[in-house]
């Protein structure tokens, strides 16, 4: 399994996908999957929730600025400010009761007289140098800063929407399995397996995972679960398993 990509928290210029609530047509395959459990509101709120936190998952995942190429426009600029500003003063900042300076010497002066015999419009200012400074220490902040803004939701967004679906199940005294529910030579899915295959089918296409086949959707579920098991405390109440 590919490790998943880190991510800054940041999505630019992108709008939000908006998931429709479920129709009527879809509420009904839903619950026609689960008899004799009848879904409350409750349980409904659950499944709106888990299929709008999944697509925003899947989403971000898509969208968000890749944190490694973040942190390398970052070194670039950090860099860059700190070579020019060798390259006009001759050395780095001096800093001094709080404030930073640069030093202007006679081969600073004689850059500058050339630049602007080159193009008019290049004067000499102060200000540019402190501009510089500030954005080269900015960016540097910005990088020791970086690595605790990073994110890979990539990594989550398929056991997340399992534990909330599964929890519908916990709900009703019911356990949520991915095992098939017969010996046959073509044996049913889970109810649980039939669940959450439609509850995803009913999701825009792009955004869609696991349903290339039902043993596919099985054992991405039973991963799940098994994640999930590990993750609740001992001594749960014994649940019943649903045929």
């Amino acid at each position: 399994m590919a490790k998943p990509k880190k991510l800054t928290p940041w999505v630019v210029c992108e709008p939000e996908p908006v998931v429709g609530k479920l129709t009527e047509t879809q509420r009904l395959q839903i619950a026609g999957v689960l008899s004799p459990i009848i879904l409350t509101v409750t349980n409904w709120a659950k499944i709106e929730r888990a299929r709008q936190e999944f697509v925003w998952c899947r989403w971000f995942s898509e969208k968000a600025i890749g944190h490694q190429p973040f942190v390398g426009r970052l070194q670039a600029i950090r860099d860059a400010t700190h070579s020019l500003l060798i390259g006009f003063c001759g050395s780095g900042p001096k800093h001094e009761n709080g404030r930073t300076g640069y030093s202007i010497d006679a081969i600073s002066l004689l850059l500058w007289r050339e630049f602007e015999r080159v193009d008019r419009d290049l004067k000499l200012e102060p200000e540019l140098l402190n501009r510089l400074g500030r954005i080269g220490a900015a960016a540097d902040q910005l990088l020791q800063a970086g690595n605790q803004r990073q994110e890979s939701l990539s990594a989550n967004d398929w056991p997340v929407f399992i534990d909330i679906l599964a929890s519908i199940f916990d709900d009703h005294k019911v356990r949520p399995t991915a095992a098939k529910s017969s010996r046959a030579k073509n044996p049913i899915p889970s109810p649980f397996v039939r669940f959450v295959w439609r509850v995803m089918e009913s999701l825009p296409p792009e955004w869609r995972m696991h349903m290339h086949s039902w043993e596919g959707m099985a054992k991405a579920i039973s991963h799940s679960l098994a994640l999930r098991t590990s993750r609740q405390p001992r001594g749960t109440d014994e649940a019943n398993e649903l045929s």
